[in-house]
């Protein structure tokens, strides 16, 4: 149950960050729209490839016993 708590608090941070993000790049910086599609694109992949290492991290740890 820990570890499923973890995943969706993870889940919502995420989310709070893409949409602080997409919010400030429309709203105080003025960026076009592609660029920020471009940027969010660019984000998402960063993200879920150290979400997936950290979802990995915590299913090892637990296999272990630790």
């Amino acid at each position: 149950m820990k570890n499923i708590l973890k995943i969706m608090t993870g889940i919502w941070f995420i989310m709070l960050m893409f949409q602080v993000l997409s919010a400030y790049a429309v709203t105080l910086a003025g960026v076009p729209d592609m660029v920020t599609i471009l940027m969010m694109m660019a984000f998402a992949v960063v993200v879920v490839r150290e979400f997936k290492r950290g979802i990995v991290r915590e299913m090892e740890q637990d296999s272990s016993g630790s």
